[in-house]
Order: structure tokens, then sequence, then C-alpha cells
């Protein structure tokens, strides 16, 4: 089996597991408290040797991408070498319903909380249009919405937990950072994860992540300027030119960057 200089430079061990093959000497299916005393006096990186595995989507469009996994998602499995085409925004609406809901938190209390939070200081979501769009988010996927409601969760939630680092809100940060990454490398900017990345760098510059917050912010205001939501500002700009309520939330996200940049 092959190994790694830098793992070895650090006397850590790699642990390769395929059905063929035995584990540290036992077959498949030890005795694990046997097992566990045997990795108990060695440090251990586990390491896959199946070489299908895809770790991150391999995007065919803004809108879609393809997996050779078929144990990830419903179906049929998949026949060997067999891709499947599966669409963006349900795969990501069906991820962050299940990441929210798995410790049998309330989607909309916890939205609730984050309005309470931030409507007085920070109010940048139409509070009406956002609850009737969380109704019909499940039978109307939208991966940007998705994720926006993630970031609302993720600053409930941290603003509500106990002093100190909380391991699950910090995964809830990482995997709403990655849906965040993923639509913005995919071109699939709007205004729902503009105002995403806005709660994700409140969240980061609460945490004393000052580079991630700052590289967060600079990123909402190219953003910002991709959407057009400088000129919202401008003298002579009207409700003629868009509803009124739409033109307000723009001029808030707008000015919510500009505050949160100084």
């Amino acid at each position: 089996m092959p190994s790694y200089s830098y793992l070895s430079r650090l006397r850590i061990h790699c642990l390769y597991q395929s059905d063929s093959e035995e584990i540290l000497g036992f077959p498949a299916g030890p005795d694990i408290s046997e097992l566990g005393k045997t990795l108990s006096s060695h440090r251990y990186v586990a390491a896959t040797s199946i070489k299908t595995a895809v770790p991150l989507p391999e995007m065919v469009s803004p809108f879609a991408f393809v997996t050779s996994l078929p144990g990830c998602f419903e179906g049929p499995s998949l026949s060997r070498g067999e891709l499947r085409l599966l669409d963006l925004d349900e795969q990501l609406t069906m991820q962050a319903f299940e990441i929210m809901t798995r410790n049998g938190d309330d989607i909309t209390s916890i939205c609730e909380r984050c309005f309470k939070i931030t409507e007085k200081w920070l109010p940048i979501i139409d509070k009406t249009e956002f609850f009737v769009r969380l109704e019909q988010l499940q039978t109307s996927p939208n991966a940007s919405f998705s994720t926006l409601v993630m970031s609302m969760c993720l600053y409930a939630q941290q603003s509500s937990a106990i002093l100190g680092r909380n391991s699950r809100v910090e995964s809830l940060y990482y995997t709403t950072k990655c849906f965040y990454s993923l639509l913005q490398s995919s071109g699939r900017v709007s205004l729902e994860l503009l105002q995403a990345g806005l709660l994700i760098a409140i969240y980061e510059h609460s945490q004393a992540l000052c580079e991630a917050s700052a590289l967060s912010i600079s990123i909402c205001a190219r953003i910002g300027y991709a959407l057009g939501l400088h000129r919202t500002i401008q003298p002579g700009i009207g409700s003629g030119d868009m509803p009124k309520k739409d033109l307000e939330e723009r001029r808030r996200v707008w000015w919510g960057i500009f505050i949160l940049e100084r």
C-alpha cells in the first residue's frame, strides 16, 4: 500500500479500507472491542481506495451536476460507470431541509428568531415575502433561497448559543459556506445569495474570523455591483423602475454592505 511522506513524517499511519482486504490484521466485521484496543495505541488517517468516489459535484451547468454515487440519492442504483444528472435546486433544497431539521428544530421558529435579532439594526430581508416563499420552498425548490434560510438558521443559533465554540453551529457554518461558494462559483448570483453572504459575514465577524469576514463582505460588494444595487441609491431612481417594496429591499441590502464593510 502507498504511503504519504507528510503523514510519514508525523508518524501517522494510513488506514486503507476495501471489501476484499483485511484491516489491521482483522477480517471483515471484527469485534469492536478488540479493534478498539488495537487502535488505541496508534494514530490513523482513514483513506478510501474507491476510485469512483467524487467528494464534490461535477457541474455540467449552473443548474445541474452529475454523480456516480448511487448511495447518496434516492432512486434505483446506478450501473458501473453510469452517471446521473441531478437538479442543483432540488438537491441543495433537499439537503438544506435535512440538515436544518435533523435535530427536531422548527425552521419557521428559527427564522422568526433571526428576524427579531436583525430587524431593528439590519432589516435587509422582506419578512412577509420570505415566509410566503418558505412555505412553498419544498414544492418549488430554489438553491439560493435555501442557502439564505440556512444562513438565517446559522445566525439565529449562534446568537442564542452559550459562549464558546459550539460544534453543531460550527458544522452548520461550514456547510452553509460550502453551499454559498458552490452557487457563487457557478454564477448563480441573486439577491437571496447576497443576503445569505451578509449573514455569513456577520457570523464570521462575531466569531473573530476577521480575514474570512473581510473576504465575505468584499464578495458581497462585488455581487451587489453585479446586481446593480449601487444604482438604487442614486438620485432619480424611483418606484417606476421596479415595485417600491423591491426597490426598498435592494436599497437596504446595499446599505447593509456599506455599513458592514466600514
